[in-house]
């Protein structure tokens, strides 16, 4: 289903600490790119474990959507082209194990449906860990919206990072 997902293209740079600041940095390059996607806390310590809550506002035209949260460890640049629409997430082991994954325990709040306005919540769990590889990784994640049916991708949203800590 999903895990066919190739995931290439050029989106614009992330870097950015927060939504916000990201939204400031295009607005100042004199691009206006609209931020759908954001989320609290970009950053959780492994010896704590914790959650990264996703916030998406797509707009009321697309009332009742499905939506998958996409990541990736391999960054944002070039991105992956699905169809006509830039996922701005580069595709790898990352992204194909997060796809496996989708509608399992621990997983589902991962994806859902859109409300009357458009938005939606999603929320990511990292455990506690021990693993010294998993310090200082940084994972991006972006909201992808699904047409029911045929499972083809309506439109992607910015990407957010999420950085682990010791």
């Amino acid at each position: 289903m999903l895990a066919v997902l190739s995931l290439g293209a050029t989106p614009g740079s992330l870097g950015a600490e927060s939504a916000e600041s990201a939204e400031a940095e295009s607005v100042e390059k004199g691009v206006l790119e609209a931020v759908i996607l954001k989320a609290d806390p970009l950053t959780i310590s492994l010896a704590d474990g914790g959650s990264q809550t996703f916030s998406l506002d797509f707009g009321v035209e697309f009332a009742g959507a499905k939506f998958i949260i996409a990541g990736s460890k391999r960054g944002i640049i070039p991105g992956t082209m699905y169809g006509l629409v830039n996922v701005p997430l580069n595709y790898g082991s990352y992204s194909e194990w997060l796809l496996k994954h989708l509608g399992e325990p621990g997983f589902k709040s991962l994806s859902g449906e859109l409300n009357e306005e458009g938005k939606g919540t999603a929320m990511l769990n990292v455990p506690i860990s021990q693993d010294p590889e998993l310090v200082g990784m940084v994972l991006y994640h972006a909201a992808i919206l699904l047409e029911p049916k045929a499972e083809k991708v309506l439109k992607a949203s910015n990407a957010i990072e999420l950085i682990l800590m010791p």
